[in-house]
């Protein structure tokens, strides 16, 4: 069986404290005693559980009920202890949802081939249009944009400017259109639109 870590000495003051009972006086623990028994009112001469379950039917009820209540809860105590102690579970890291994917640029349009060279004249090659790729945001950075343009719409809408309220909304839905405060902006514009101007 498992051993018991040793108890805090505060705690262990405190349990010892507990544990002094004080006797109870002669003349009270014989009142008590008269009452208990004559409130069981033993039948048999032998006494027991016999002579318990004769004072009535639902004497014997709640005999059985009680001592059906003490089995289980020792028998629960038994099958607790005896099961082994596991660790509970990790929690899995949470993961941080897919960066939005990068936009697609068309390839450009390769210049239309040039007729041959005469032979008496330099002809140099047109240049070629760059192509510049527009580096993938930063998903921090564009949850923090959002939240700036929302918190932005409550502080408008907190000091009563509706309508600036109503533009930091706009703003976050032209540049988020399936941000992940989408559903906050949809909820605050509807509370823009129930409210009176």
């Amino acid at each position: 069986m498992n051993e018991l870590e040793p108890m805090d000495p505060l705690l262990r003051e405190l349990v010892d404290a507990e544990r002094e009972i004080p006797a109870i006086p002669p003349a009270r623990r014989d009142r008590i005693l008269a009452g208990v028994s004559a409130g069981v009112r033993l039948s048999k001469p032998g006494g027991g559980l016999g002579a318990l379950a004769s004072t009535g039917p639902w004497a014997s009820r709640w005999i059985a009920l009680v001592v059906a209540f003490v089995l289980g809860g020792g028998l629960g105590v038994w099958v607790g202890a005896s099961l082994p102690q596991q660790p509970a579970p990790e929690r899995p890291a949470p993961v941080a949802p897919p960066a939005p994917p990068a936009p697609r640029v068309a390839p450009a349009p390769s210049p239309a081939p040039a007729p041959p060279p005469a032979p008496t004249e330099e002809v140099e090659a047109a240049p070629r249009p760059r192509v510049t790729r527009t580096p993938r945001p930063d998903p921090d950075s564009m949850l923090a944009e959002e939240r700036r343009l929302i918190e932005a719409a409550r502080s408008a809408a907190r000091s009563g400017n509706r309508a600036g309220a109503m533009d930091a909304l706009e703003r976050h839905a032209k540049q988020f259109p399936d941000g992940q405060l989408r559903q906050e902006r949809e909820a605050l514009a509807r509370r823009l639109t129930q409210t009176n101007p």
